[in-house]
């Protein structure tokens, strides 16, 4: 949450009609490089069950946001990779609970997030 908390006020202070392109510009850049830590997030995240929904809804509006932000485009696709991947992986290594549930809430969402991406 902190992380996408800032990048959101990067977004604002981009759209703040008092700085100039150069301030929004540096803005914005700040806003993908806070994006691009997503990818580390996917790689084993301890969290899916309570904030994957969240997330997912985030990363979709971002996603239809294509026109200022075309860099997060590959950065939230390769950390659903990433995330899906991951899972997959857990899953054929042990059979677990945890496991079970974080596949469970992937299923979930990907109903949500594919019809997303069709439209990029």
């Amino acid at each position: 949450g902190r992380v996408l908390n800032l990048a959101r006020r990067c977004d604002a202070a981009s759209a703040d009609g008092h700085r100039t392109a150069a301030e929004a510009s540096i803005q914005k850049s700040r806003v993908v490089e806070l994006w691009a830590l997503l990818p580390a997030f996917c790689l084993h995240p301890m969290d899916m069950n309570e904030n994957f929904a969240a997330l997912a809804k985030t990363m979709m509006k971002a996603l239809g946001d294509n026109s200022r932000y075309p860099k997060l485009i590959p950065i939230i696709c390769g950390s659903i990779k990433t995330l899906t991947v991951g899972i997959l992986h857990r899953s054929e290594r042990q059979q677990s609970e945890e496991n079970q549930q974080d596949y469970d809430v992937l299923s979930n969402i990907s109903t949500k997030i594919l019809p997303c991406l069709f439209k990029l």
